[in-house]
């Protein structure tokens, strides 16, 4: 069975927009198959929202063990930053208001959003949406994981989605996508060396024997090394000051456009002001006029 049967496998996924012009079908209606239905007996925040529930996974490492390597390499790559956020097995909420509309990825990665305690990750209440997911194939998520999550998660704007199976259930333990400009997924190509690069995480994927390794993109090397991790860190920290750069340049340039249409503006008003008292003077002139006739 090859990737391809599987609308986002290896084939590009449309996006559907949340709030497509014209349209009033919200992305839970569209993606129900994608959603996850809590199973009792179910805890709920203060707004109604479940967090915890009854379902108990006995997957063992099979499992459990690609996402504790991700988080791991995420724990020490970016230890320290607390504007970064990542969490496993978490609510996903992305429709306020609808306590179904709900998913709960295996491993979710958030830049720009603070690290603090959540019950779930509503998007109304973050910055963006996520910038990672992963899902780890079981025994009954195959088509979930391949075929229904996809759609949703390029529609919620996921910029990478990725899917690991470890049990062979597919040719490639590894499916890697990427959102393009177009708002489809495409794949992430597979290295020589038979990684995959994670362009928002900066560093490899691979399928090993002993599981998924997460490996330095420059040098191969597990990000574990001292001296990788050191060199991935000063990586990350240059990403993030760029970034913020960047949203520095993009918000000082939109005042400075806000501040030319506010001169705009009152320009305008000022022409407003000149007419109207020329208007007014032609009145009286042609009053007095009106007036010397009459004499």
């Amino acid at each position: 069975m090859a990737e391809t049967s599987f609308p986002g496998g290896e084939t590009a996924v449309a996006r559907t927009l949340p709030s497509a012009p014209g349209s009033e079908t919200p992305l839970s209606v569209i993606h129900a198959r994608a959603l996850y239905e809590p199973v009792p007996p179910v805890e709920y925040d203060e707004d109604g929202y479940p967090y915890s529930d009854g379902h108990f996974e006995m997957e063992g490492d099979f499992h459990s063990g690609p996402l504790r390597a991700v988080l791991d390499a995420l724990r020490a790559v970016f230890d320290g930053r607390d504007d970064m956020y990542f969490a496993s097995d978490m609510g996903l909420f992305f429709e306020k208001g609808n306590r179904r509309a709900v998913v709960v990825p295996d491993l979710v990665v958030v830049f720009g959003a603070a690290r603090r305690s959540r019950n779930s990750f509503k998007l109304w209440e973050e910055p963006k949406a996520p910038d990672f997911v992963m899902e780890v194939i079981s025994e009954d998520s195959l088509r979930n994981d391949m075929e229904y999550k996809p759609p949703l998660y390029a529609a919620l704007g996921v910029t990478e989605y990725w899917t690991f199976d470890s049990l062979g259930r597919i040719p490639t333990p590894i499916v890697a996508r990427r959102l393009n400009h177009a708002g489809t997924y495409e794949a992430i190509p597979k290295g020589a060396d038979g990684s995959y690069h994670s362009d928002v995480l900066g560093f490899d994927l691979r399928a090993e024997p002993t599981g998924l390794g997460v490996r330095d993109a420059a040098t191969g090397e597990s990000v574990f090394d001292p001296g990788t991790l050191a060199r991935l860190r000063r990586a990350a920290q240059a990403r993030a000051e760029l970034a913020e750069s960047r949203a520095d340049n993009a918000e000082a340039r939109a005042d400075s456009a806000e501040t030319r249409a506010d001169s705009a503006e009152t320009r305008a008003d000022n022409a407003e002001t000149r007419a109207n008292a020329a208007e007014a003077r032609v009145v009286e002139l042609e009053e007095l006029l009106r007036q010397s006739r009459h004499r």
